[in-house]
């Protein structure tokens, strides 16, 4: 089984995001292929560290995707901000930079703890 688990966050809410992927991991060791993919809004580099290192702890893989290419493309089209930033659209163009095998994808919010 191949679970693909979809992430948006910043350098900001990156702590969470490390609690929210650690017990995602630690609750689905069951399953043989976890992939985890993060539109990145800028993740700094100590926090990429941080998280790389939680993902090699359970043998994992995380792909990050630049959203500079959205945001582009979300400035062209006049699309306003919300609360102050593209954030929130982000998710809608996700499947566009996700490779061809990834036909189901659940998304979490970075402050989501997976208890189960």
């Amino acid at each position: 089984m191949r679970l693909n688990v979809l992430y948006e966050f910043s350098d900001l809410y990156a702590p969470y995001a490390g609690v929210s992927i650690y017990s995602l991991l630690k609750n689905n060791l069951h399953i043989d292929q976890v992939f985890i993919y993060v539109l990145d809004d800028g993740i700094g580099q100590v926090n990429k560290e941080k998280i790389n290192k939680i993902i090699k702890k359970f043998s994992r893989e995380i792909v990050y995707i630049n959203t500079s290419e959205i945001e582009s493309m979300l400035i062209d089209y006049n699309v306003p901000k919300y609360k102050g930033s593209y954030a929130t659209y982000y998710k809608l163009f996700a499947m566009k930079y996700l490779p061809e095998e990834v036909d189901t994808i659940l998304y979490l919010d970075s402050d989501t703890v997976i208890v189960d």
